[in-house]
């Protein structure tokens, strides 16, 4: 059995999804690109195709702290929080870009550890002072959030740590994002896309 229509995964790039697309399965994809400008200028494209939809949103993620090896989390909260605001060198005008609480996930993404997403239109080359807590950084998701929430029948929103935020983390990006759309896609599959 392959999804219905009313089922549809967002990510940044096709290589995201890559392993799921290559089973030739009916599923309905959406692309917003990469950062959080492409992903604003597909917004309104997305929210036609998501509306009355279960919308997973997928992706790859830095986590703020320690990386030992790619995990999945599902996303609870995303906070606008540009790098350069973390370090004190700048501020976000107050009320200009609030914290977006995203609603529960689906059932099958509440065995997952729950995180917040800092996101920035930039990638974090230093350690980025946060709270307690499990955050993680994703370059698309404030962009898009508020309208999928609006429009979408659900949302969840399932992201896999492929490096820690600081200097080395395109490169730990690197050597891992290609597992990190195995790991999603492999627990959509077992999850989600039921065969």
């Amino acid at each position: 059995m392959s999804l219905t229509p009313n089922k549809l995964i967002v990510s940044a790039v096709p290589f995201e999804v890559q392993p799921l697309q290559d089973l030739g399965l009916n599923i309905d994809y959406f692309f917003v690109g990469i950062g959080p400008i492409n992903a604003a200028k597909s917004a309104a494209a997305l929210a036609e195709k998501a509306r009355g939809c279960d919308v997973v949103f997928v992706g790859t993620s830095g986590i703020a702290g320690p990386f030992t090896s790619p995990r999945l989390v599902v996303a609870e909260r995303v906070i606008w929080s540009p790098v350069c605001e973390r370090h004190g060198l700048a501020y976000t005008v107050k009320n200009s870009a609030p914290e977006i609480i995203l609603p529960a996930p689906l059932p099958f993404a509440l065995q997952l550890p729950k995180a917040a997403v800092l996101v920035s239109p930039t990638i974090s080359l230093v350690e980025s002072p946060v709270s307690k807590g499990l955050f993680v950084e994703n370059l698309e998701l404030y962009s898009i959030a508020e309208e999928l929430k609006s429009v979408s029948r659900s949302l969840t929103v399932i992201l896999c740590i492929t490096n820690s935020l600081g200097k080395h983390a395109h490169s730990e990006w690197q050597l891992n994002f290609r597992n990190a759309a195995n790991i999603t896609c492999d627990f959509l599959l077992k999850n989600w896309v039921k065969l």
